[in-house]
């Protein structure tokens, strides 16, 4: 199923398949990230990141939280504004249920004609014993790949994940 679902999620209709199996319509979540999201690319960005910080009450859990947004959304195309909303939901995800982290902090920026996204928390990092990616990773993987970009994950200190995308500008110029 997985391995299914891996294959067609750039298909719009099986992305949104795949989310509402995960979130089923009508609670409080999927509502939330469907208008952000998925049926109203044109919010912030930021506003949603910010909606999703709150959303999984990380500050109750006492998770202390930073945001460092610097990318405007005039400068992103669609694709990179869910690309990078379901990296940070993802890694929020882990840093949730996996981590033991006393904060996280998110920075966004973008810098020549590269987007980064940097995610990172002061938890206990991935196990050794478990070197394989999950599928939410392999999946966020795909995605930025599939615009271009790379993801790196390191477990030195915590975990830090980032993306760095090609710049729309740049993006454009090659089609």
């Amino acid at each position: 199923i997985h391995v299914e679902a891996l294959a067609v999620r750039y298909d719009h209709a099986a992305w949104l398949d795949w989310f509402d199996a995960r979130w089923p319509e009508g609670t409080p979540a999927s509502d939330s990230y469907r208008r952000r999201i998925v049926d109203g690319p044109s919010y912030e960005l930021e506003q949603a990141v910010r909606s999703l910080l709150r959303e999984l009450e990380l500050e109750r859990r006492g998770i202390v939280t930073r945001l460092e947004w610097q990318l405007a959304d005039g400068d992103l195309s669609d694709a990179q504004r869910v690309t990078l909303f379901r990296v940070c939901q993802e890694g929020l995800n882990n840093v949730v249920k996996h981590a033991n982290a006393h904060s996280v902090t998110i920075r966004a920026r973008a810098s020549g004609e590269q987007l980064q996204l940097v995610l990172e928390d002061d938890g206990r990092g991935l196990p050794q014993s478990r070197p394989q990616q999950g599928y939410g990773l392999l999946g966020i993987r795909e995605r930025v790949q599939a615009l271009g970009g790379s993801l790196q994950l390191s477990c030195i200190h915590g975990t830090q994940l980032t993306v760095n995308l090609p710049s729309r500008r740049r993006e454009e110029s090659h089609d």
